[in-house]
């Protein structure tokens, strides 16, 4: 049962991995945005420690390349997770908007 269970979070870490070159490889990734950043936060609720650390670090690269022109798109899903029920999940999300925060802060100020 373990063995199947460590099988079950290395696929899930896996695909989330995957995610992580989709926003610099495709240029026209911003058009599924929408689509996309609710299944990379919704890993921010799962039992493994592994797949919670990449669900983070997917949302934060899609901050870093999308954060300026898109910051609509981004900020209603992880809002919408700031007021989940997992404490986790909460603390990750309060985590993305300071830095969506951040990155709309940095373009203000380069003006």
């Amino acid at each position: 049962m373990a063995l199947a269970k460590s099988k079950e979070t290395f696929l899930r870490e896996s695909y989330r991995t995957v995610m992580a070159y989709l926003p610099t490889s495709f240029p026209n990734f911003v058009n599924y945005l929408v689509v996309m950043l609710p299944i990379m936060i919704e890993g921010l609720a799962d039992d493994s420690e592994e797949v919670m650390k990449v669900s983070l670090r997917n949302v934060k690269i899609c901050i870093r390349q999308y954060g300026k022109k898109a910051s609509e798109l981004l900020c209603q899903p992880i809002l919408a997770m700031m007021f989940d029920k997992d404490a986790r999940v909460r603390m990750s999300s309060s985590i993305l908007m300071y830095q969506l925060v951040k990155e709309m802060e940095n373009d203000i100020i380069k003006i």
